[in-house]
């Protein structure tokens, strides 16, 4: 499938793109309304409303090599992020940071109607439908789009601080009185990795937090529903396993998964790049709460391959940054903007 500029092309896949848009408009008509009035310089007790978090939960918010809105699915290549219907194979360029950075986009977003795009320092955001490209997070270290907000890790005097500002960039303000490591953002949930060492949940909504202590080998860390995933290597059998953990208690669950080289929890499910007893690796995936992992064999892939999974696709995109995905419920793999450079 080659990748073409036609003006009927470009026309359908532009209507396409309306429905992203449109879901971003009933997040605001269903009680979404942003609302900026609580905002100022700083927040030792962040909070966010319920109803704002309704878009983020139903679609995985960021993604550093995939996202798919209802059968649209959204690549970066260099400076520039592409959409392919998968149902058609129509090919659209849906937004650049060209002409703000020569940077590549390492991380990007589609969040109520907006694209984020992060070149490894500035968050840009531009709308669905091409408006002008805006600075909205600058000199940050890491970004997460959560409710009404866009939290961002930043260097303040020395040290690492968590921020977060309005989806338009407005209103930033510093969170918390700690140095912040690193951090994790979904569904109300907030997981700081303090400078420490030290790992501390706190709910948004209302304001619970618990203390946390993973294992020196917790790597891979992510936020799905109301638990958190890692992946750290197990004892006797020195397999690198995937646990799962309830955001308020410190009760690990291993998941059914043999040696696990990387996964995504997203959309309630779990994607995973694992690795068999004969040394190859294939793509597996399973519901989030755990159950039967199904398993697809017709196809190897690298043990260094990255994966992504909506609600209906699992994406496993290689080293050379080829990407091929299949349905979940029948094993079928394609490559995602196949001929595109």
């Amino acid at each position: 499938m080659s990748f073409q500029h036609t003006s009927s092309n470009k026309k359908y896949i532009l209507i396409l793109m309306a429905v992203i848009a449109l879901a971003g408009v009933l997040y605001v008509v269903t009680g979404g309304a942003l609302d900026f009035s609580r905002l100022g310089k700083t927040e030792k007790l962040p909070t966010d409303k319920e109803e704002n978090l309704a878009y983020g939960l139903a679609y995985r918010p960021a993604s550093d090599h995939v996202l798919e809105r209802d059968g649209i699915v959204l690549k970066s290549f260099g400076t520039m992020l592409r959409a392919q219907d998968l149902e058609s194979g129509v090919c659209l360029d849906a937004a650049s940071i060209e002409e703000r950075s020569e940077k590549p986009i390492q991380r990007f977003s589609e969040y109520v109607g907006y694209f984020y795009l992060y070149d490894g320092e500035t968050v840009y955001r531009t709308t669905v439908s091409g408006d002008k490209l805006r600075a909205t997070v600058e000199d940050c270290l890491k970004f997460e789009p959560m409710g009404d907000y866009i939290y961002s890790l930043k260097m303040e005097r020395g040290e690492k601080k968590l921020f977060r500002c309005s989806i338009v960039g407005t209103y930033e303000k510093r969170l918390f009185k700690e140095s912040v490591e690193d951090f994790w953002a979904y569904g109300g949930n907030l997981l700081l990795q303090l400078e420490d060492g030290r790992y501390r949940w706190y709910d948004v909504i209302t304001q619970e937090t618990v203390e946390h202590t993973l294992p020196d080998t917790a790597r891979e860390i992510a936020l799905e529903g109301e638990h958190i995933f890692y992946l750290a290597a197990d004892e006797t059998t020195k397999h690198t396993v995937l646990y799962r953990r309830p955001c308020n208690l410190q009760e690990d669950k291993a998941l059914p998964f043999s040696s696990v080289g990387d996964y995504c929890a997203a959309e309630g499910r779990i994607g995973a790049n694992v690795q068999k007893e004969d040394g190859k690796n294939y793509a597996a995936w399973c519901q989030a709460e755990g159950g039967e992992v199904s398993m697809f064999g017709q196809k190897e892939f690298s043990a260094e391959s990255e994966v992504d999974i909506s609600s209906k696709h699992l994406f496993v995109t290689e080293p050379d940054g080829t990407t091929y995905y299949t349905p979940l419920e029948k094993e079928e793999w394609s490559i995602l903007f196949d001929d595109v450079g």
